[in-house]
C-alpha cells in the first residue's frame, strides 16, 4: 500500500503513524474518509486522513492512497 502527502511524496505507513501521534499530543483533530468513482471499465478507490486543528497549526496536512482496479462484466 503506497501512502502520499498532499504534497504527492511518498510516506510510510509508519511516518504517518507517527505524524498522527504528535498531532493528538497536540490537541488535534483527525478525519478518515474515502470515496470510489467508476468510469468505463475502470474503478478508482480513495482513502485519505486529514489533520487539522492542532495547536498551533496553520492549515492541515492530510495523506493518501489511490487503488485503481478494471471492473469485469457481468454475465447473467
Amino acid at each position: 500500500m503506497l501512502w502520499y502527502t498532499g504534497s504527492n511524496i511518498q510516506i510510510t505507513w509508519e511516518t504517518i503513524i507517527e505524524k498522527c501521534a504528535y498531532h493528538h499530543s497536540q490537541g488535534g483533530r483527525f478525519y478518515v474518509g474515502c470515496d470510489s468513482h467508476i468510469h468505463a471499465n475502470k474503478c478508482s478507490y480513495v482513502e485519505a486522513i486529514c489533520l487539522h486543528g492542532a495547536n498551533g497549526q496553520q492549515g492541515g496536512a492530510y495523506f493518501y492512497r489511490r487503488e485503481n482496479s478494471i471492473l469485469q462484466k457481468k454475465v447473467m
